[in-house]
């Protein structure tokens, strides 16, 4: 069954967690900006088990050759991975139960995450801003907004750049290597997300999330909005808490 449209009124006071089963999916439409290039794609995202923690997720590129991935999240769809060995949550799109105001925040350094970082610090402060009126290809929804207005500090590993410069001694020349020494420094900038979550949908019907570097230059931006959902059964009828557009 597929659920499109929205709720007409108001909400207020908290919503609690959704139920969320094995069959329910959603299909969104992605846009992936990096590197100064753009790509469009189409994901189905599907429940593949609940654990008493957790979920097993399924992510399918629609019309894609590659294999789907399975991964688990938290159920307020909170990313964990190993950070120095230990997992730890990365990135927290909810925090139920979600009321206007309410605020929750993600941080943590990783050691050595690259070749060229010595460390990585990310603080990612989330606060739900209020209702608003979003269209996506689902159709017109009524929806909750989450911001997270974040920062990423870098500490990079000092490192010899090594340059060739030519030497010109009357009719011969000679290739010289010249070696720079690159100290070790900071680097910083900003991070942009933001969530509209629609109690019905169980999920946000939009996203966006940016990432900019220390000239406040965004280098990256990822951006979805629903396609469809489905659901086993249709979903119960929220309560009307609030008064009505």
């Amino acid at each position: 069954m597929v659920i499109l449209g929205g709720a007409s009124f108001a909400h207020a006071g908290e919503l609690d967690r959704p139920k969320l089963s094995t069959q329910e999916a959603w299909t969104y439409h992605i846009m992936v900006e990096k590197g100064g290039t753009a790509r469009e794609r189409r994901d189905e995202i599907a429940v593949v088990r609940v654990n008493g923690d957790s979920l097993l997720v399924r992510t399918r590129e629609i019309g894609s050759s590659l294999p789907a991935k399975e991964q688990i999240f938290g159920f307020d769809w909170s990313r964990l991975r190993s950070v120095n060995g230990e997992e730890k949550v990365v990135n927290q799109p909810l925090s139920f139960p979600l009321s206007v105001g309410k605020t929750w925040r993600v941080e943590y350094t990783e050691e050595n995450p690259n070749p060229l970082h010595r460390s990585e610090h990310f603080v990612s402060p989330s606060r739900v801003t209020g209702w608003e009126s979003v269209a996506v290809p689902a159709g017109e929804f009524r929806a909750l907004k989450i911001e997270v207005n974040g920062s990423w500090t870098a500490e990079l590993v000092p490192r010899v750049v090594t340059n060739a410069v030519v030497v010109k001694g009357g009719e011969k020349s000679a290739l010289l290597a010249q070696k720079n020494a690159i100290p070790a420094k900071k680097a910083s900038g900003r991070i942009y997300k933001a969530f509209w979550y629609v109690p019905s949908i169980k999920r946000w019907v939009k996203s966006v999330e940016e990432y900019y570097d220390s000239n406040g230059v965004r280098s990256e931006r990822f951006a979805s909005e629903l396609e469809s959902y489905t659901s086993g059964a249709a979903p119960a009828p929220a309560p009307e808490i609030g008064e009505r557009l």
